[in-house]
C-alpha cells in the first residue's frame, strides 16, 4: 500500500477589503498498491468530515458511484463554492468544498419588549441578510406596522430594533392569596384586558371577580378568598347559640353555646377553623330506657349519668341471640339481641316411636340430638332403605330441624 497527495490551488476573495488570496489545499489518496491495477471500486466509505461545517442528512456507511452529498456550514460561515458538494467516483470522493469565516457577520440582537421571528440561516451570507422581529402585548415595532426588520451590514444591523409601548398600557395585576389567574404572565397589558379571577377548592371569592386595564390602571380593587363556616349543626335543635346568630363565620371566628334539652353538656366557645367548627365539648343526648326483650330482661350499667349500656339475659332455656353489650349513642339504642326458644322433643313419642323419651324433653336453640328408635323399629331412608336405628335432630328457634326424612320409626316388614 503507499499513499500519494494531490494540491488544489484556487483564488479566492477572504473579505471585502483585503486583495487576492491564493488558497491551497492538500488532498490525500490512499491507494491500495494490490488493487493499483484492479477495476474501479464501485463503493465509497462514509463522507470525509469539513472543519466549521457538516453533511446535510444522516451520513451512511456506503455509497454507490455518482451519489453525491451536500454539506452546510456553522454559523457565521459560508460554503465555498456556494452550494457545494462531493461525489463519490470509482471509490473516492472528489469535490473542494471549504467553510470560510464571514468577517463583517451580524450577531442576532436583543429585541427590548420584542422577539426574533426569522433569524439567519445557515448558507445564508449573514454580511446581507435580514432579521425579522415581532413586540410582545401592548408594543409595536418603531419602524410601524406588525412586524420589524433589520439588515446586516458590515457587521451592524440597519434600522433601530426597538419595540415602543402602543397607547395606554397596565403593569401586571395584583396577586390574591388563594386564587388563580388563568392568563399568561405579561411584563405589560394593553388597554381593554380583561383579568378573571378563580378562588381555590374550600374558598369564597368576596368581591368583583373581573379586573379591565383602563387608562394605565386596573377598574376596581382585587377580590379575596375566604374561608366560611355556616351554623354549627344542630343549632336550634342540639345547641343554643348565645352571640348574635349569622348566615356565615370567617375562619377564626369564635361563637358562644349551651347545650339544649335533652341534650346534655356545659357548651363552651366554638371557633371555626376550615370551613368547620371546633367544639371543645359536645351536646350528648340524655338516653331513653334501655329496650325490653320477650322472655328475658337486661342489667343495667350506668356510665356518666344516666344508663348508657346494658347487658341482657334470657329466661331458663332460651338462647341470646347475641352476647355482649348494647350502648346508647347520640339517645339512640341499637336493635336488642333476641330470646331463641327451646324444643320440646317429647311430642314425638307417641306417633314417631322414638326410644326412652320422657314425657317434656327439651333441646336448646342451635343444639343438636340424636334420637333412637324403640326396640324392633326402623327409621326409613328413602334411599338407604330400613336399616337405621339413630336420628339426628337441630333445634331452630322452637323448631327441629331433621332435613327432608321425619324423625318417624316403623317396624320392618321382610317380603
Amino acid at each position: 500500500m503507499f499513499y500519494s497527495f494531490h494540491f488544489y490551488c484556487i483564488y479566492h476573495l477572504i473579505n471585502m477589503k483585503s486583495s487576492l488570496t491564493l488558497l491551497c489545499l492538500v488532498v490525500w489518496v490512499n491507494v491500495d498498491a494490490s488493487s493499483a491495477q484492479t477495476e474501479p471500486k464501485d463503493f465509497c466509505g462514509p463522507p470525509p468530515h469539513l472543519m466549521n461545517g457538516d453533511t446535510m442528512g444522516h451520513n451512511r456507511e456506503r455509497y454507490r458511484n455518482g451519489e453525491s452529498v451536500h454539506y452546510e456550514c456553522q454559523k457565521y460561515y459560508i460554503l465555498d463554492p456556494p452550494s457545494a458538494y462531493k461525489t463519490c467516483r470509482d471509490g473516492i470522493w472528489t469535490g473542494l468544498i471549504t467553510c470560510l469565516k464571514i468577517e463583517g457577520a451580524c450577531i442576532n440582537p436583543t429585541v427590548m419588549n420584542g422577539f426574533i421571528v426569522q433569524s439567519n440561516e445557515r448558507n445564508v451570507d449573514p454580511r446581507n441578510s435580514k432579521i425579522y422581529y415581532s413586540c410582545n402585548v401592548g408594543f409595536k415595532p418603531s419602524t410601524g406596522g406588525w412586524w420589524g426588520e433589520a439588515t446586516c451590514t458590515e457587521g451592524t444591523w440597519s434600522g433601530i430594533l426597538q419595540c415602543i409601548a402602543q397607547g395606554v398600557i397596565c403593569d401586571p395585576p395584583p396577586k390574591v392569596e388563594n386564587a388563580i389567574v388563568k392568563i399568561p404572565y405579561q411584563n405589560k397589558y394593553i388597554e381593554g384586558f380583561e383579568v378573571n379571577y378563580e378562588c381555590r377548592k374550600s374558598f369564597e371569592i368576596e368581591g368583583l371577580k373581573k379586573l379591565t386595564c383602563e387608562n394605565g390602571s386596573w377598574t376596581t380593587s382585587p377580590p379575596t378568598c375566604k374561608q366560611y363556616c355556616g351554623k354549627p349543626e344542630g343549632t336550634g335543635k342540639k345547641i343554643l347559640i348565645l352571640d348574635q346568630v349569622q348566615k356565615r363565620y370567617e375562619n377564626g371566628n369564635q361563637i358562644d353555646y349551651i347545650c339544649i334539652s335533652p341534650y346534655k353538656g356545659p357548651g363552651g366557645k366554638a371557633t371555626c377553623q376550615n370551613r368547620e367548627w371546633l367544639m371543645p365539648v359536645e351536646c350528648k343526648a340524655s338516653c331513653p330506657d334501655p329496650p325490653s326483650i320477650e322472655n328475658g330482661d337486661f342489667i343495667k350499667e350506668k356510665r356518666d349519668e344516666g344508663i348508657t349500656e346494658v347487658y341482657y339475659q334470657c329466661s331458663r332455656r332460651y338462647t341470646l341471640s347475641f352476647t355482649g353489650s348494647i350502648r346508647c349513642q347520640n339517645g339512640i339504642w341499637p336493635s336488642p339481641p333476641k330470646c331463641l326458644r327451646p324444643c320440646e322433643i317429647s311430642t314425638f313419642d307417641a306417633e314417631y316411636n322414638l326410644k326412652n323419651l320422657p314425657k317434656k324433653y327439651y333441646t336448646a336453640h342451635g343444639e343438636k340430638k340424636t334420637l333412637q328408635c324403640k326396640e324392633g323399629y326402623y327409621h326409613k331412608y328413602k334411599i338407604l332403605g330400613w336399616n337405621i336405628v339413630e336420628i339426628e335432630v337441630k333445634c331452630d328457634d322452637g323448631e327441629m330441624q331433621y332435613g327432608e326424612h321425619k324423625p318417624i320409626c316403623a317396624i320392618l316388614i321382610h317380603r
